[in-house]
Formats: structure tokens, C-alpha cells, sequence
């Protein structure tokens, strides 16, 4: 695989994982909620445009947002998730390298047998 492709599935992996971190720390937010000893991970800081941004063309008229709540289980979850698939990305790569030894224990059965014939 080249690294143009290496990079691409690494940035893909990466994505995928934060957003499954970001769905798994918004879940333990919401759960934890009502549990004192777990309420501080629900606790959220609101970020973004609250009212739209309107752009009214005369043919079409857009509506332009964001918002994001970002509390400390989203954090948590998301650099959780990032960290496990940088291993297992790490993992799937080292794993497809040629084995090199293969060649290298041929010349060493190849070096013992002629020793012996001497």
C-alpha cells in the first residue's frame, strides 16, 4: 500500500473513531447525569451560533448553524477513542510488512549445511 493510501485510511480510521468517542462520551453525559458522583462528567459548555445565520437570496433562502455542547465524557471518550485506533492502526500496519527472516533463515540453513559437508 502506498502512503498516500496509508495516510488516507489513517485519516478515515481517525474520524470514524472520534465520532464513536463523541457518541459514547454524549451517551455516559447523559447517564451519568443523575448520579452524584458521576454528575461532573455531564456538566457542558454550549458553543456556537444559537440563532442561524440567515441568507436570503431571492430564489432561496439559507439557514446557516453550529452548535456544539462539549462536556468532559465527550473528552474523555473522544481522546480515549482516537488513542485506541492510532493502536489499532499502528497494529494493521506493522502487521502487513514483508517478513524479512524468511530469506535470512534460508542463508543460515544454506551456511550450516555446507559447513557440515566440509
Amino acid at each position: 500500500m502506498n502512503k498516500r493510501k496509508r495516510k488516507l485510511k489513517g485519516g478515515v480510521y481517525n474520524f470514524l473513531f472520534a465520532v464513536g468517542g463523541a457518541v459514547i462520551g454524549e451517551t455516559v453525559a447523559l447517564l451519568s447525569k443523575n448520579v452524584k458522583a458521576l454528575s461532573w462528567l455531564s456538566h457542558s459548555v454550549p458553543l456556537g451560533i444559537t440563532k442561524p445565520l440567515e441568507i436570503d437570496i431571492i430564489i432561496a433562502k439559507f439557514q446557516l448553524g453550529f452548535y456544539l455542547t462539549i462536556s468532559p465524557s465527550l473528552v474523555i471518550f473522544m481522546a480515549l477513542a482516537l488513542a485506541i485506533g492510532n493502536l489499532f492502526l499502528h497494529q494493521s500496519q506493522s502487521s502487513a510488512l514483508p517478513r524479512v527472516s524468511i530469506g535470512a533463515d534460508r542463508m543460515i540453513k544454506n551456511d550450516i549445511e555446507n559447513s557440515e559437508d566440509e
